[in-house]
């Protein structure tokens, strides 16, 4: 464990943070040799919502697929949908 005198030497002679980031192979290579730990001094509590949300995509298929495959869900116990998702 670092005692007080590490720390503060590592908060003098640590590379800045950089504003952003050109690509996420960029952000990666600075994260990759750098520990968020070590600027807890900069970081600042934020507060944000996020909403969860399920999207649901609709296909037109044929009356006897539709019914097949209602046939299938229904002989292993399991809806139509998640039949096809699993699938």
């Amino acid at each position: 464990m670092q005692d007080l005198s590490d720390i503060a030497k590592n908060k003098m002679s640590r590379e800045p943070l950089p504003e952003t980031f050109t690509t996420i192979a960029e952000a990666a290579a600075f994260w990759d040799t750098h520990r968020l730990a070590d600027d807890e001094d900069l970081q600042q509590d934020v507060t944000f919502d996020v909403e969860i949300g399920r999207e649901r995509n609709y296909f037109a298929i044929e009356k006897e697929l539709s019914a097949s495959i209602d046939h299938i869900a229904s002989m292993q116990g399991v809806l139509a949908e998640t039949l096809l998702r699993i699938g």
